[in-house]
């Protein structure tokens, strides 16, 4: 399935896109440090497809460096600007969508940075998020405001969404599926 993959992505990149946006310091910093660890955005493009025909879905978390400023001006001085990170279904959760189907909370599970053996809990809000030791948030090590009016997190998935469901079938399971029945018809030869 890797070679299938890498096929698909492969022709879908094969030139890089042209972005025609306003020439500005703060979308070429964006751009080339999507993560905060040097990813060009096509590169980054790049892993969330592949991670996507692999899973279904994948979450993009759009986040900002907790570094406290008073002014724009002192945000570009610092470098404070938004990354994404990204979270696989197999870390969601829980969730809650509204009537029109947009999230209105969104909680993933994590690897502890500091204790590898336990898991953090990180919950998204339309207004707020949360780092919790256990599941009920009733062990709360960090949280805080974003503004923003909407659940700082993307569903992006090849194939589409329900309109009340955030899982979808990873693209790559049906060729995956008639490779194994193939495996299994060569192997009784």
């Amino acid at each position: 399935c890797k070679k299938i993959v890498d096929s698909i992505v492969g022709h879908i990149f094969k030139k890089s896109p042209i972005r025609k946006l306003d020439k500005s310091l703060w979308y070429e910093k964006f751009i080339n440090n999507t993560d905060r660890r040097g990813t060009y955005i096509d590169d980054k493009m790049t892993q969330l497809l592949k991670l996507t025909l692999i899973n279904g879905v994948i979450f993009i978390i759009v986040d900002k460096p907790r570094i406290h400023v008073e002014t724009a001006q002192e945000e570009k001085e610092l470098g404070v600007f938004p990354y994404l990170t990204f979270r696989k279904p197999t870390q969601l959760l829980d969730y809650a969508l509204d009537e029109f189907g947009n999230l209105t909370y969104i909680i993933f599970k994590e690897a502890n940075p500091q204790d590898p053996a336990k898991l953090l809990y990180r919950k998204y809000t339309q207004n707020e998020w949360f780092i919790a030791e256990d599941e009920q948030f009733s062990k709360i090590k960090d949280s805080g405001e974003h503004k923003l009016g909407v659940v700082p997190v993307i569903p992006f998935a090849v194939t589409q969404l329900e309109d009340d469901e955030l899982l979808a079938t990873p693209f790559i399971l049906e060729i995956a599926r008639l490779q194994k029945d193939f495996y299994n018809a060569v192997s009784e030869l």
